[in-house]
């Protein structure tokens, strides 16, 4: 590193008269004894740091500590510091261990103020794409009010990027130091109710207990509705730690009227009828479940509508009433609002109760609306899975063309085959379409490429799936021998299997 560096770092003279042994503390050592105060107190502060900094956020910090973009040019290509790339954003951080861990032990915390006073000024200005945690850092240095109002923003946001335990941490230091450095800004009762949510979240449910507890204890008498709310929660803790009777006696103690509002009444009758499932009373836990789904237009809250929805789904596919289940669907695909993150899940097993029940006409709509939706807020797997219901519904209705396009935008994305199953299933109706389309050449090949998959990845039934596709296509060009091979053996394995629909379709 002297060496490249030259008399940029090191005068020659002192060089010359340096002596330095192999040792890297020592090679350290000497190296932040020639570098500028400024750039000490910046690596000071990088070192510290668990993510990596964003460079747009550095390149501010340059000018007010003396610097320019040739000098930060410099430090990357003597190795100071590192540039790395992720997901179409540019970071900066120490990535060499060594130097970094020598840097965060012999640095003192102090030399991080003058970064830390600079940045203070430019946090906010722009909304950062990804979690950054620095308020550990002003606290350190003794901006306890800075480092209280970033915590709480933080765990948001880490909260928000799905990393919950590093959420949890941070309301974790808001609920340990809020007692010490009391914040007009940030109210203790949020903090915990957030943390509360997020313990039970996370399975953590004797933790969320003793959150709901505390804050229920600082609630006042006039608090009466969120006193409710809280108790609720505690019950639901209970309940989920298999503390029935606890739970049951919580609830009871609430004493749940007609005047509460909607959330907490909805709540109250989800918990019921979950204490009474599990007391095995089915009929009284049913009431309690319609009760709260008559209510829940007026509930603002998506993840109570998901937990009604989940349990409602069990007990109606278990009961083959897939007419209660499809209008418990629509009804909570009109609840959920279009940002939801729960609204692609829903609508595609709408779209796959409409096709199972072979209303493809109700079906298009829906599978239409998903498709536009696809391409900015699903997942791969849903976009894919509403690709794949459009080809089908396409297909029944004859439009073999338009079907076949959208199997091809699917094979044409490597990313939406990722799973073999899903991919065994996109060729075989892909080579049914060509088959439909009269490319017969085209759908052998296609389903031979299939059934190479199902080989691989021992898909047996998918394989003798396929099998029958080839047997009908090879009847239609005249193939009659290998038509027979696979129809034949097809038939043997799904009698075998007792798999009635295989021997129905190999029969014929």
């Amino acid at each position: 590193l002297l060496e490249n560096a030259g008399s940029d770092v090191v005068g020659e003279l002192d060089l010359q008269r340096k002596r330095v042994s192999g040792e890297l503390p020592d090679i350290f050592q000497a190296l932040c004894d020639q570098l500028p105060a400024s750039l000490s107190d910046l690596l000071a502060f990088l070192s510290r740091l668990d993510d990596p900094f964003p460079k747009s956020l550095l390149l501010t910090l340059l000018k007010p500590l003396g610097f320019g973009k040739k000098a930060y040019q410099a430090w990357l290509d003597k190795g100071l510091m590192d540039e790395v790339r992720w997901l179409g954003e540019d970071f900066v951080q120490i990535s060499w261990q060594p130097w970094k861990a020598f840097l965060r032990q012999h640095t003192s915390i102090e030399r991080m103020r003058t970064v830390l006073e600079i940045l203070k000024s430019r946090l906010g200005r722009r909304p950062q794409q990804f979690p950054l945690e620095l308020s550990s850092h002003f606290f350190e240095a003794g901006d306890h009010e800075t480092a209280l109002t970033l915590a709480f923003q933080e765990a948001q946001d880490f909260e928000r990027f799905g990393e919950g335990r590093r959420a949890l941490e941070r309301y974790a230091f808001l609920r340990r130091n809020l007692f010490r450095f009391p914040s007009r800004e940030i109210a203790l009762a949020a903090v915990l109710k957030k943390m509360g949510l997020l313990q039970k979240q996370l399975g953590l449910y004797e933790n969320a207990f003793e959150s709901f507890r505390e804050l229920r204890e600082s609630l006042k008498r006039s608090q009466r509705e969120e006193w409710i709310t809280v108790s609720l929660e505690m019950a639901d803790a209970l309940f989920q730690m298999d503390a029935l009777s606890e739970a049951l006696y919580q609830i009871k103690e609430i004493k749940i009227k007609d005047s509460v509002s909607s959330y907490a009444y909805a709540f109250s009758n989800i918990l019921m009828g979950e204490l009474e499932q599990n007391f095995g009373h089915a009929r009284y836990a049913l009431r309690y479940y319609e009760k709260a789904l008559a209510i829940l237009p007026r509930v603002q809250d998506e993840r109570l509508m998901m937990r009604l929805y989940a349990i409602l789904k069990q007990i109606y596919s278990g009961a083959n009433d897939l007419d209660k289940y499809i209008s418990l669907i629509v009804q909570i695909n009109q609840l959920l609002p279009d940002t939801s993150s729960f609204k692609p899940e829903i609508q595609l097993e709408l779209i796959k109760c409409y096709v199972h029940r072979n209303d493809f006409a109700a079906a298009l709509p829906h599978a239409v609306a998903a498709f536009r939706h696809s391409r900015t807020v699903f997942t791969p797997r849903i976009a894919a899975r509403v690709r794949l219901y459009l080809a089908e519904i396409y297909g029944y209705f004859g439009k073999w063309y338009l079907s076949r396009s959208y199997l091809r935008r699917i094979c044409q994305t490597p990313v939406l085959l990722a799973h073999p199953r899903f991919q065994v299933q996109v060729m075989t109706t892909l080579g049914i379409v060509e088959k439909e389309l009269g490319h017969y050449g085209a759908a052998l090949e296609l389903l031979q490429q299939a059934l190479d998959v199902c080989e691989r990845q021992r898909l047996v039934r998918e394989k003798y799936q396929i099998r029958v596709h080839l047997g009908h296509i090879y009847l239609l060009v005249h193939g009659l021998m290998r038509a027979r091979d696979h129809l034949s053996e097809t038939l043997t394995w799904a009698e075998a299997a007792q798999d009635e629909a295989l021997i129905i379709q190999a029969s014929l």
